[in-house]
C-alpha cells in the first residue's frame, strides 16, 4: 500500500471521528437547550383563523380558477368563473323579444343568474381549499372554496395555573413566529370555556385566546401554525449559529 493511500486513509478516519464526535456533542447540547426552553420562559400555542366558505349560487361549468390553495386573496378578487351555455342562449333569445313583457321579466331573472357565474371573494385571506377543477360542473349551494380570513385572527394557548398567573403579570404579551422570524404583540381576549387535562401528567390547563395588537400581523400567519409565547420578557430570539444546529436536531430526531 502506497504512502499516499495510507495518508488518505488516516485522514478519512480522523474526519469520521471528528464528525461523529461533533454530532454526539451537538445532539447532547441540543437536548439540554430544548429541555431548558421547555422549562423556562416559552410555551407553544397555535393561530386560530375564521374560515369563509364560498358556495356556488348558480349552475355552471368551471371555466377558470384564479386562485389555488395557499395563495393570498383580497376582498373583491375574482376567484372562480363559471360558464353556462344554456343560460347564454336563453338570454340571447329573450333579448330579441323586446315587446314581450313576460320575456322581459324572464330576461331580468336570467341576467341576474348570469352575474352569479362570476364569483368574487367576500374576504381577504388565503385559500385553504379548492373543491373543483376547471371543466367540472357545479350546482347551486356546492362548496367551491374555503378561505381563512385575516380578520379576527386569534392566538390560542393552553397554560398551567402558574403560567397563566405569569402571563397576567406581564407588562406586554408577545409571541414569536419562527417561520416568519417575527415578534407578534398580543392582547388578552378571553378564556376557553373549559380546562384541558394533560393525559401525560394529569395537569389541568387553562385555554386562553389572545387577539393580535396589530391586525396586519395576521395577514402572513397561517391557520393552526405554531407560535411561541414568551413568558420571560428578557428571553431573546436572535438567531445564532447554534440555533440552526438545535433546529436541525429537533426536526430530524424529534427531540422532546
Amino acid at each position: 500500500m502506497s504512502k499516499f493511500v495510507v495518508t488518505l486513509l488516516n485522514i478519512s478516519i480522523i474526519a469520521l471521528v471528528v464528525i461523529v464526535a461533533f454530532g454526539i456533542s451537538t445532539y447532547a447540547l441540543s437536548k439540554k437547550m430544548t429541555d431548558y426552553n421547555n422549562a423556562t420562559g416559552v410555551i407553544v400555542g397555535t393561530i386560530d383563523k375564521k374560515d369563509s366558505i364560498i358556495i356556488a349560487e348558480a349552475r355552471g361549468n368551471v371555466s377558470k380558477i384564479y386562485f389555488n390553495e395557499g395563495e393570498k386573496v383580497k376582498e373583491g378578487d375574482k376567484i372562480v368563473e363559471l360558464i353556462n351555455p344554456e343560460l347564454d342562449s336563453k338570454i340571447k333569445v329573450l333579448s330579441a323579444a323586446t315587446n314581450n313583457l313576460s320575456a322581459k321579466t324572464e330576461l331580468a331573472v336570467a341576467s341576474q343568474a348570469a352575474q352569479q357565474l362570476e364569483i368574487v371573494s367576500p374576504v381577504s385571506g388565503y385559500v385553504s381549499e379548492v373543491n373543483y377543477s376547471e371543466g367540472e360542473t357545479v350546482n347551486p349551494s356546492d362548496r367551491l372554496y374555503t378561505i381563512y380570513t385575516n380578520e379576527d385572527t386569534r392566538f390560542y394557548i393552553e397554560l398551567s395555573d402558574q403560567e397563566y398567573k405569569q402571563v397576567m403579570n406581564l407588562d406586554s404579551i408577545t409571541a414569536y413566529s419562527e417561520r416568519l422570524s417575527q415578534f407578534v404583540e398580543l392582547n388578552f381576549s378571553n378564556l376557553s370555556p373549559d380546562k384541558k387535562i394533560n393525559p401525560d401528567d394529569k395537569e389541568s390547563k387553562i385555554g386562553v385566546f389572545f387577539t393580535l395588537k396589530n391586525k396586519d400581523d395576521g395577514e402572513n400567519l397561517l391557520h393552526n401554525e405554531e407560535m411561541t409565547l414568551l413568558l420571560d420578557e428578557k428571553k431573546e430570539f436572535t438567531s445564532k449559529p447554534f440555533d440552526v444546529i438545535n433546529g436541525v436536531w429537533s426536526k430530524i430526531l424529534s427531540v422532546d
